[in-house]
């Protein structure tokens, strides 16, 4: 729920928002280019020290990626859109040195939707196309680590274009902080900080406390990616009275 709230976040304000003064240089998730397969993504992880799996590399109705409506704000999960590499600290070897602004990474999940064209979606695993990642941060103190990757990312990006923090309580105590930088190209990164806790009777359980980046690039083809596979969907069922 945590990571999709980001990348939710993230998605929502790609398109409605101009790019940020300065914010002349593509942003990329550790060099890797948009556009990429889920095989050249997997390749240039293990090449930077992340060791992936054939279990890690999720397909169809495993996706968990979104879409938008870019013109009206319209959002709805995609269903068998594509590929998810899912790498977490506790199964998957990340090497000593894969850090992210200095910090240690406790997972990555990395979004390759499927291609389109013709009026048909091409599954080939060669023909994905990355699009959306998100890693979270293995920090001691989540809220200092929050702030000083802040700092680094304003030092990268300029001042962030969105710059926002709620909080929320009742019997849920839930305090939220998110950034934003934008760059060339439709990228943007969003660095988001959350903190929760539930009450028990009349006290605060314990926090849940968790810090993630989320790189992304707006993709306009998601729309129609989606009208492909509903298509597809209703060619499938049409005539099919079986279980009537």
């Amino acid at each position: 729920m945590k990571r999709t709230l980001c990348m939710l976040t993230l998605l929502l304000l790609l398109p409605v928002i101009s790019l940020a003064e300065g914010a002349e240089k593509e942003i990329l998730f550790r060099g890797i280019p948009w556009g990429s397969s889920i095989i050249q993504v997997v390749e240039s992880l293990n090449q930077q020290g992340v060791s992936i799996s054939k279990q890690s590399i999720k397909r169809d109705s495993l996706m968990d990626a979104w879409s938008l409506d870019f013109y009206h704000s319209y959002m709805e999960s995609v269903d068998h859109a594509g590929c998810r590499i899912d790498v977490h600290s506790m199964n998957t070897p990340f090497s000593d040195d894969f850090r992210m602004g200095g910090y240690p990474v406790e997972s990555i999940h990395a979004y390759c939707h499927y291609a389109y064209a013709a009026d048909a979606v091409d599954r080939d695993d060669q023909h994905t196309q990355f699009y959306l990642v998100d890693a979270w941060i293995d920090a001691t103190d989540e809220d200092a680590a929050y702030h000083d990757l802040k700092a680094k990312l304003t030092q990268l990006y300029g001042a962030p274009v969105e710059d926002v923090a709620s909080q929320y309580t009742a019997n849920h105590r839930s305090d939220t902080y998110y950034c934003v930088w934008y760059g060339a190209q439709d990228t943007a990164v969003c660095l988001h900080y959350g903190c929760s806790a539930y009450k028990e009777g009349n006290d605060w359980g314990q926090e849940t406390k968790y810090v993630i980046l989320t790189y992304g690039k707006q993709d306009n083809s998601l729309v129609e990616l989606e009208q492909a596979i509903a298509r597809e969907e209703a060619d499938a069922a049409a005539g099919d009275l079986g279980g009537l």
